[in-house]
């Protein structure tokens, strides 16, 4: 985290007016958030609203028959049992010996989306009604950093406040605590807990994106996991009204401060649900059905609906990245990096545009952030030039990225190692899809006849025609990894010839050929062009960062490099691995998409093609998402599910501001520096071996305290 940041106050947006109203006590009608034109609520009224929607048992039966259709699906099913035993648990849900399973509706959701977490990824999520998570946000103002410095003896590393200016004002005038005051103090425990294993308690039962400690760790700093439950997919509401903090100053005093959660509208923070003036209304509002496919309208709301589980993650960390300079340091902070190294050696050559930013640390380093791994070629291209033409090095920043498609990736390698050919070796993830399921079968082979008819007739492939967003997974949407093209549509039973069986969690699993997204379904088609400098940035030259919260893409991107530079992690818990990112098992698929398209097709055809099988569909406005497609490592035999890949080197440091990123690469390059080296032999048809190295005899790069 950042030496002394000092967010942007989100919650300013609204006017004064608004903001003068105070926290109003719990109303007759609980549900009634909009009367008294407040924007804050107490947690006891917000639960006690939550609470009068009726459970039904059955949208508990569709919602788990639909779970359980997605997940079948997978050619991880069977893997993902044996580590979380998912598919008990899924059953466990809904209690054959009665109907009255859950006390209202909000309890059954969470239940659900608890179970959901069990399977510890990212890509495996529920999103429940809007109702309840695009209206209300809970809060507490504060942003936590992590350090190594000022350590009493028996300590490893600390909590402290490092920012709360997390919609500050209006907490202030909600409860009457400024928390700006406890900037910079010690979080000696929360609620009883010891801060640092309270966190880590909070990431393995609550949170739970990853089965890493470290990365859940770096996602309650970094995306402010804790203090913000803004997240439709990962974060539960508060299970208490307040939470004591037991305080410390630089000079040894210790107090405790009681802190309450606070329930902001949404709307002040990005687009929302307005609020709802009555119980009736919040009932309504949850109850709403699944949107049909009948145009492209009802299409498109489809998709925001599913979509609106990520946004608010980037949300989070949008707080974290646009932070601007903070108060200064004095004698009672705990602050990580020191006063006079905040704000140093960093230039801005390019801003942030389509995802991606590049920096100048000093005169000779070229550093590229990516939030992403999608649309930002033509900006990384210009980024690789400059470095070209004033760098000796190459640093691709990826803390907080959240992933995307595997394009980009195969793009930057492509021209940073023009020479390799292969495409798995150049990032292109392999799969295969499993063939021994029925209604999978019938529908692969119903949407590759869909595709055989509709695509000479001037229909985009792999896409819904109407819309351009839906996948169908026809052929053309698969790539042949020897030729790099797409499957023929003449194919129309590809995923059965030819067929192999593998041995998942030690079940016979049949899968069709190994192949990998076509370019089809991305909307970037770049020329893979060759850097001007091709081969100058490589091994410690050519450096990835991750943190833990990068995901999917955002790991996948550092792992098609492994081997061809250096990948260092950063911050988790101090003497413990950390991930090198998360939801790096495979390929996510969302549970409503099958019916989706079975409707759609057998609509838009007019039953020409019609489906045998039945495609059951969420009746309710939710959603569920699974890793679908298991991802192979480059040697095409692996899966990353089974041995994810692992970075070369690790750092204890967890600055994550603008201010501070000259302090990091710092860090950074230093610890590179130190890394025990020797050259390996020339891989991946390399034309030049110096770009082939491995690091040995170092797991932790760990620079003297304060530095």
């Amino acid at each position: 985290m950042s030496a002394s940041p000092k967010g942007p106050r989100f919650l300013r947006v609204a006017t004064l007016a608004f903001l003068l109203l105070p926290l109003r006590l719990a109303a007759a009608d609980p549900c009634d958030f909009a009367s008294s034109g407040a924007v804050a609520f107490p947690w006891d009224q917000v639960v006690a609203c939550y609470e009068t929607v009726p459970f039904h048992h059955d949208d508990l039966e569709n919602i788990l028959a639909v779970i359980a259709q997605d997940r079948s699906f997978s050619d991880l099913a069977e893997l993902y049992d044996a580590r979380s035993g998912w598919v008990a648990s899924l059953s466990a849900l809904d209690d054959p010996t009665t109907e009255e399973d859950y006390l209202g509706d909000f309890a059954m959701h969470n239940a659900i989306k608890a179970e959901h977490k069990n399977l510890l990824n990212s890509h495996v999520t529920y999103v429940a009604p809007q109702c309840y998570w695009n209206m209300l946000i809970a809060f507490v103002p504060f942003d936590f950093g992590v350090t190594t410095r000022f350590l009493e003896p028996a300590e490893k590393q600390i909590v402290f406040i490092e920012d709360a200016s997390i919609g500050s004002d209006l907490y202030q005038l909600a409860t009457g605590i400024d928390a700006a005051e406890l900037v910079g103090m010690k979080v000696v425990a929360i609620n009883g807990t010891p801060a640092l294993e309270y966190f880590r308690a909070f990431g393995r039962e609550q949170l739970k994106r990853d089965d890493n400690d470290g990365s859940n760790l770096s996602s309650i700093l970094n995306r402010l996991d804790y203090s913000l439950r803004a997240s439709a997919e990962h974060a539960f509401i508060p299970d208490r009204g307040a939470d004591e903090y037991l305080l410390e100053s630089r000079n040894g005093r210790r107090f405790t401060v009681t802190l309450p959660w606070v329930f902001a509208w949404r709307g002040l923070l990005s687009p929302s649900l307005p609020l709802t003036a009555s119980t009736e209304e919040f009932i309504e509002l949850c109850m709403e059905p699944f949107p049909p496919l009948s145009s492209a309208e009802s299409i498109e709301s489809l998709e925001k609906s599913w979509r609106r589980g990520d946004p608010p993650n980037r949300e989070q960390s949008w707080f974290v990245k646009t932070k601007a300079s903070g108060p200064e340091v004095t004698a009672k902070d705990f602050f990580e990096v020191p006063p006079g190294q905040v704000g140093k050696h960093i230039e801005v050559i390019f801003p942030q545009a389509d995802g991606a930013e590049v920096l100048q640390y000093k005169n000779h380093v070229t550093a590229i952030r990516l939030a992403h791994t999608d649309d930002w070629i033509d900006e990384v291209r210009a980024g690789i030039e400059h470095a070209c033409q004033n760098s000796e090095r190459l640093i691709i920043d990826l803390r907080g990225n959240g992933g995307g498609g595997d394009v980009a990736i195969r793009w930057l390698h492509q021209h940073l190692f023009p020479e390799e050919e292969d495409l798995a070796q150049a990032g292109k993830i392999p799969f295969r899809v499993r063939n021994d399921n029925a209604k999978l079968n019938e529908y692969l082979f119903k949407v590759a006849l869909f595709q055989s008819l509709a695509v000479p007739m001037g229909f985009p492939p792999c896409v819904d025609v109407l819309t351009g967003q839906i996948p169908l997974w026809g052929p053309m949407c698969w790539m042949d990894l020897e030729s790099g093209e797409p499957l023929p549509l003449s194919d129309l039973d590809w995923f059965l010839s030819p067929s192999i069986t593998e041995l998942r969690a030690g079940v016979p699993v049949s899968l069709s050929r190994q192949v990998g997204h076509s370019q089809l379904l991305s909307r970037t088609f770049p020329e893979f062009d060759a850097s001007s400098c091709a081969g100058r940035f490589a091994g410690e030259n050519l450096i990835f960062l991750t943190d833990g919260t990068n995901g999917s893409g955002g790991y996948t991107l550092p792992a098609a490099f492994k081997g061809e530079g250096v990948i260092a992690t950063m911050g988790g818990f101090v003497d413990e691995p950390i991930a090198m990112g998360r939801a790096r098992s495979g390929s996510k698929g969302q549970a409503w998409l099958w019916a989706s398209v079975v409707d759609f097709i057998e609509g838009l055809t007019g039953g020409f093609i019609s489906f045998d099988e039945e495609y059951v569909q969420f009746e309710r406005n939710v959603t569920s998402s699974m890793e679908v497609w298991g991802a192979y490592r480059k040697d095409r035999t692996t899966l990353h599910f089974d041995e994810p890949v692992e970075a070369d080197l690790h750092l204890h440091v967890w600055s994550d501001s603008f201010e501070t990123h000259g302090y990091v690469y710092g860090r950074l390059l230093e610890a590179v520096d130190a890394a025990d080296r020797k050259p390996v032999p020339q891989s991946h048809g390399s034309s030049n071996p110096s770009q082939h190295f491995q690091l040995k005899g170092l797991t932790t790069a760990e620079l003297p305290k304060g530095h």
